[in-house]
């Protein structure tokens, strides 16, 4: 399993472990995550993981330091804010802990509207 794998398990422990209700993330087998219509994606988008807490819907995205500075992210970063914004979707960027500031100063460089999660 590499290194985003492992960190979005910890992030499907984490929603359980905090009620969240509905996770489906791209690693179940049985709860499959349900691509999504991104503006300026060639492609439908397949999120990490989508969940349900208190009627409000989520997407949660795993960066690694490797997939934040990947050729094209700004651009998912942007278009998955926007989706969320327009949808009333909380958007959620889970990062490992020694990435935090760097996320961080990146999603306010892209004006995205997100919340950081750290995950140890």
């Amino acid at each position: 399993m590499n290194e985003h794998d492992e960190l979005l398990q910890k992030v499907l422990e984490r929603l359980k472990n905090n009620y969240f209700s509905n996770i489906k993330s791209m690693l179940s087998e049985s709860e499959k995550v349900e691509p999504i219509i991104l503006n300026g994606l060639n492609e439908p988008y397949l999120p990490d993981a989508t969940a349900v807490k208190s009627g409000k819907n989520y997407i949660v995205e795993v960066e690694t330091s490797a997939t934040l500075t990947s050729e094209g992210k700004d651009i998912t970063l942007k278009a998955l804010s926007k989706y969320a914004d327009s949808n009333g979707i909380e958007l959620v960027v889970s990062v490992p802990v020694s990435i935090f500031m760097d996320a961080g100063k990146k999603l306010s460089q892209l004006k995205v509207d997100a919340s950081i999660w750290d995950i140890q």
